[in-house]
């Protein structure tokens, strides 16, 4: 071969080999030179631990290769497997599925995994994707207080969390076989949110225990989870208390009397011992027995013959081991012999002091008083012969007032309650007019009660914490109330008109309006000087608050109307409002609220009040009941009242009216008559017992007629009904237990109440 022919060969030998190495190796299957390419879609795949899910790849050909090609997955964590479907691409075939699945055991994270696509001739096409392990879908329940007190009888309450990872279904809630006599109530359940209201009842009957209660949550996937509330019923608290008959007496010079005093006691068997403390000159007083662990005793009053006739306030004090001395009052009045009885008002804060007072012997003529002033007390003292009177007070307003035009218990000689539609408004020398009729011994016990009611007042500050917003915050001190809206700043916080002398700081704080409180605070005890501050922040997140005690109250009676719950808390510093549920509706069953077991003491009890009111309407009526620890309650409500008779009987300076009506056998205790122009103005109000409507006629028929006082010396004419509309209020009242135009507090008293309004024209 020559030189030329042997270069042309060696040319054509290495364009060969060329060829080969731009195809990858050999020819395929066609002999022709060919490429491939892989791709995945998507290119991110995210599968919880113990889940699983799938990826497209697809194969895109290239220079006419169509041989099979071969995918492979490497790069993914022990405990994911693929399967790849189909495992060989051949032909027109393009795309497989990857199956993934991830072992429960595979951490959380993001991995990277890379497919191989081999063919042969064509060598090797490689792709990745991103595969993200994400915790299994999972909760887990908490709840809080993890413990809580609840006495036999009550309830409590608790919040159950649910801490959801990657979770929204729904969890059921339930307690796992709790013991016999306690139940769980859950609000929502099943509960697709974060958190569930526990309501846990025990039963009366349940011992004295501490008792872990399993809280079982089930779910869809996830299953069962569970967490512990220790719910601790603890001994019931010992307690006892002292009501005497008569309350009242009078005994001549030279004589004596007795009082009949029955102990009631709970959970209490031991001795209590009576003693008779800071006896007047001139008076003594014996027990028989005095100590004793009985249930009676017998309490002899003698008055020597030398003795200054008067009115005064016998103390009995009684004491047991381990509780709180309970203290009883006497109201006795020293007559001379074959004489009248003697009455005395008495007011024990000068700002409160009547400009004028008159008063009725029977049905006679009335007559004007002239007060004395000693030791800080101002008193009006006049004798009544008859069985029966009246006292009539003028007060003058100067500053800014409360106008109680509704009151049903206007004149509570043993507390004030809580009122409908009281209003405030600011006039100079604005007239109150107050008219009390009863029988003498009531008027007597009348005239003593009032100074605990006009008893001088103090402005306290304080600041308030722990309100989110969304939230309502109750606090009062005393008789002096305050309510919070979470949304507004609830600090500082001023109260006004708080009761000299000890007091009791209760607070509670609501989520939602109509439902039982979540916190409450107790401070018991205080004493802060006029324009002082609370010792520290009322903070309903902070260590000294706790949760309540909750049940239902079943309202029977109440006709449609409108339905409120109050809760009154009554120490031995008084009743202070806790707790009012804020969403009237006709929703007959209603939640209330009080103390646990565990921030009760001895002597501690509840008032329960429900008011009723016809929608669109200043008419209600109220029920009262005086309860233990907190328990499901019965509350029936009294009938509505008639509209009364109104007539004026005489015009020009002194317009007087007269008031007629019948009342319902439920409220036998009495009648209460309201008049006061709208929003500003004088008022005028008329209080007669059954006791002396009884000697007029019938305890359940008042004929009421404003008494003709105007010529009287000292009777400030201004005092005269407000010319123009006025509204009235006729209201009735009855009671079971001790008192006059109000039931005294004990446990087991209960009192209603109706009013009816009208508007009258005064000329």
């Amino acid at each position: 071969m020559t030189s030329i022919h042997r270069r042309y060969h060696v040319v054509i030998a290495a364009l060969a080999a060329m060829a080969l190495t731009a195809c990858g190796g050999d020819d395929g299957p066609s002999g022709n030179v060919g490429s491939i390419q892989v791709a995945v879609v998507p290119a991110s795949l995210s599968v919880p631990q113990g889940g699983s899910g799938s990826v497209t790849a697809s194969l895109t050909r290239g220079g006419g290769f169509s041989g099979a090609v071969t995918l492979a997955i490497a790069g993914l964590p022990q405990g994911v497997t693929t399967t790849i479907t189909p495992a060989q691409l051949s032909g027109s075939t393009t795309s497989v599925t990857v199956d993934v699945t991830v072992a429960g055991s595979v951490a959380p994270g993001t991995y990277t995994a890379t497919i191989t696509a081999t063919a042969q001739g064509v060598g090797q096409a490689t792709t990745t994707y991103q595969l993200t392990v994400t915790a299994a879908p999972n909760y887990a329940l908490t709840v809080a207080p993890a413990a809580v007190t609840i006495a036999a009888g009550a309830s409590g309450g608790a919040t159950v969390t649910i801490d959801r990872t990657n979770f929204a279904g729904a969890v059921a809630l339930a307690l796992a076989n709790p013991p016999a006599g306690i139940t769980g109530a859950f609000d929502p359940t099943p509960s697709t949110t974060n958190a569930s209201a526990l309501v846990v009842s025990v039963g009366a009957a349940v011992a004295p225990g501490s008792y872990p209660l399993t809280i079982q949550g089930t779910a869809t996937g996830p299953g069962v989870k569970t967490t512990t509330l220790t719910v601790t019923v603890p001994a019931p608290v010992a307690a006892y208390t002292i009501t005497l008959n008569p309350a009242t007496l009078s005994v001549p010079q030279g004589s004596s009397g007795v009082v009949n005093i029955a102990l009631t006691r709970t959970n209490f068997a031991g001795a209590i011992n009576l003693a008779f403390e800071n006896a007047p000159a001139g008076i003594t007083g014996t027990f028989v027995p005095s100590s004793t662990t009985n249930n009676t005793s017998v309490f002899t009053i003698t008055v020597a013959a030398g003795t200054p006739t008067g009115t005064h306030q016998l103390s009995l004090r009684g004491t047991a081991a381990g509780l709180t001395d309970r203290v009883a009052v006497v109201q006795l009045t020293v007559t001379t012999p074959g004489g009248g009885s003697l009455v005395e008002f008495q007011y024990c804060d000068a700002s409160q002091v009547p400009v004028f007072l008159a008063y009725q012997d029977g049905t006679g003529a009335w007559q004007p008083v002239t007060a004395t002033t000693s030791g800080g007390v101002t008193r009006f003292t006049f004798t009544l012969s008859q069985a029966r009177g009246g006292v009539l007070a003028v007060f003058r307003y100067s500053t800014s007032i409360a106008g109680d035009a509704l009151l049903v218990r206007r004149a509570a000689k043993a507390r004030p309650m809580p009122q409908k539609n009281r209003t405030r408004y600011g006039v100079a020398d604005a007239y109150g007019t107050e008219v009390h009729y009863a029988s003498t011994s009531e008027l007597a016990q009348d005239g003593v009660d009032n100074c605990a009611l006009t008893r001088a007042t103090k402005t306290v500050n304080g600041t308030v914490a722990g309100i989110p917003a969304g939230a309502l915050g109750i606090v009062s001190l005393g008789e002096s109330t305050n309510i919070f809206d979470g949304g507004a700043a609830p600090t500082p916080v001023t109260f006004d008109g708080v009761q000299a002398g000890l007091v009791d700081l209760v607070g509670t704080r609501v989520a939602v309006p109509g439902t039982p409180p979540n916190k409450a605070v107790v401070i018991r005890n205080l004493n802060v000087p006029d324009g002082g501050s609370l010792p520290s922040t009322i903070d309903f997140n902070g260590a000294a608050s706790f949760v309540p005690a909750s049940a239902n109250a079943t309202i029977t009676g109440g006709a449609g109307d409108d339905l409120e719950v109050y809760t009154e808390l009554v120490t031995a510093n008084g009743a202070t409002l806790m707790w009012a549920d804020l969403a009237p509706s006709p929703t007959a069953t209603r939640p209330w609220a009080g103390l646990n077991a565990a921030t009760m003491v001895g002597g501690d009890f509840h008032s329960l009040v429900v008011f009723a009111t016809p929608s669109g309407s200043d008419d209600y009526r109220v029920s009262l009941k005086y309860v233990g620890p907190v328990s499901n309650q019965s509350v029936p409500l009294g009938p509505a009242l008639s509209a009364p008779t109104t007539s004026q009987i005489a015009g020009g300076a002194y317009p007087r009216f007269r008031f007629q009506g019948m009342l319902p056998a439920e409220y036998d205790k009495g009648a209460a008559i309201d008049v006061a122009g709208d929003f500003i103005g004088n008022n005028f109000s008329i209080m007669a017992t059954g006791a002396y409507l009884a000697a007029a006629g019938g305890a359940l028929v008042y004929d009421l007629t404003m008494p003709d006082v105007s010529g009287l010396a000292g009777f400030p004419a201004a005092a005269r009904l407000t010319a123009g509309p006025n509204r009235m209020t006729a209201s009735g009242f009855g009671f079971t237990g001790t008192g006059i135009f109000d039931v005294r507090p004990s446990v087991g008293a209960e009192f209603k109440a109706a009013s009816k309004s009208v508007t009258i024209s005064v000329p």
